[in-house]
């Protein structure tokens, strides 16, 4: 297993600021690529200027947009009660899956003097470009060449804050600095544990106008027999209703699995909060090829929501994405007619590719765990609702 940081052999200052308040700091970054697990986070301790020495949270945002993000939760981690100088590595208790479609940010609240180094991330600075290790790349900052995509603050930080993972979304800037949070990923899945196409992750999106009934789905390809755990749908902030039927379709018959046809979901969210899902028990999909959907609307309310060009053009779709045994295939690579399918107005086989929507996303996921890891635990991995 292959881990990576962003300061592997550098240094921070040896004296810390002197500002003792309430205080949370950043370190944006993104993973190139399926399949990188958050282990854990770095801080460094400075020698002088009384550093912190008792217990430390660390949690992790995702950015969203207008200086706003999500916290997720399963990322949230207290170091033991003593730092030593230099260096020291926080692991969370379990890895936490990490989706290329996501933009990061690790977080700390030190309620101590810091580290503190201005003109590291801005133009013409050291890290002008960010840092790329393997997988692993840190935005610049916004007067860099690579910023975050949501012109956020590189090392973001927020005075008055003295829970990271509060409501308090670290967004103020300040000359570039750099406040020494390094962040910890690794490229091996844990040994036991579950997959989804979007861990961690909740997509930008906007309800779509449609009020039509409509069967929507994701083509998949399992690599190896699997039990399914749940289907995933994400309800878009104004939805007033959710699907009302889900299962999984199997592309070789064109016929539902038998056992997941649920015909009364009992969804674990309210309508218009994001990723909701259906849980599933005692069903194992084969190595192959399936269509998970769901199917609603016709009421003349607004639920769903489409990110159009995903799989053709998307930041993570064009490429296809591949987490585990799961493999969503693009636009290009997927079974004709095309990736993703719908039908409308009543619930079918989706097998209908939308040419103006071209390749656009559903938001349809779903959740597996492989057969061979069954006998052992299952919990779930980077649960994120």
């Amino acid at each position: 297993m292959a881990t990576y940081r962003l300061f592997p052999s550098t240094n921070g200052p040896s004296a810390a600021t002197s500002y003792s308040g309430s205080y949370s700091t950043s370190t944006s970054f993104a993973v190139l690529g399926d399949g990188k697990y958050l282990s854990g986070y770095w801080w460094w301790l400075c020698t002088t200027n009384s550093p912190p020495t008792g217990p430390q949270k660390f949690c992790l945002w995702q950015d969203t947009s207008g200086a706003a993000g999500l916290v997720i939760p399963a990322a949230t981690v207290t170091s033991s009660t003593t730092f030593v100088p230099g260096w020291n590595y926080v692991p969370l208790p379990a890895p936490v899956p990490l989706s290329k479609d996501g933009a990061y940010r690790g977080v700390t609240a030190p309620n101590a003097p810091f580290p503190f180094t201005t003109g590291q991330y801005g133009s013409g600075q050291p890290y002008a470009a960010g840092i790329t290790n393997g997988p692993l790349k840190a935005y610049s900052d916004v007067g860099g060449s690579a910023p975050n995509p949501y012109n956020n603050a590189q090392c973001g930080y927020q005075t008055g804050n003295a829970d990271p993972a509060g409501n308090i979304f670290p967004a103020d800037g300040n000359g570039s600095f750099n406040g020494w949070l390094d962040i910890q990923v690794q490229d091996t899945a844990p040994a036991v544990g579950s997959y989804r196409l979007w861990p961690s992750y909740s997509p930008i999106v906007t309800i779509n106008s449609q009020t039509i009934a409509y069967t929507l789905a994701t083509e998949i390809v399992l690599s190896q027999a699997c039990t399914l755990n749940r289907i995933w749908f994400y309800s878009p902030n104004g939805a007033t209703i959710l699907p009302t039927q889900c299962a999984v379709w199997d592309e070789s018959t064109q016929l539902v699995v038998p056992g997941t046809n649920n015909t009364s979901p009992s969804w674990s969210g309210a309508p218009g909060t994001g990723w909701v899902s259906c849980a599933y028990s005692g069903i194992t999909l084969p190595a192959g090829h399936y269509r998970p959907a769901i199917f609603g609307g016709g009421t003349g309310a607004e639920w769903f929501a489409v990110t159009v060009g995903y799989f053709v053009s998307g930041t993570g779709g064009a490429s296809g994405i591949s987490t585990g045994p799961i493999t969503a295939p693009n636009n290009t690579n997927a079974t004709a007619p095309g990736q993703p399918v719908y039908n409308t107005p009543t619930w079918a086989y989706p097998n209908t590719w939308s040419s103006a929507g071209n390749g656009e996303n559903y938001w349809v996921d779903v959740e597996v765990t492989p057969v061979a890891a069954t006998s052992q635990s299952s919990a779930l991995i980077g649960f994120f609702p």
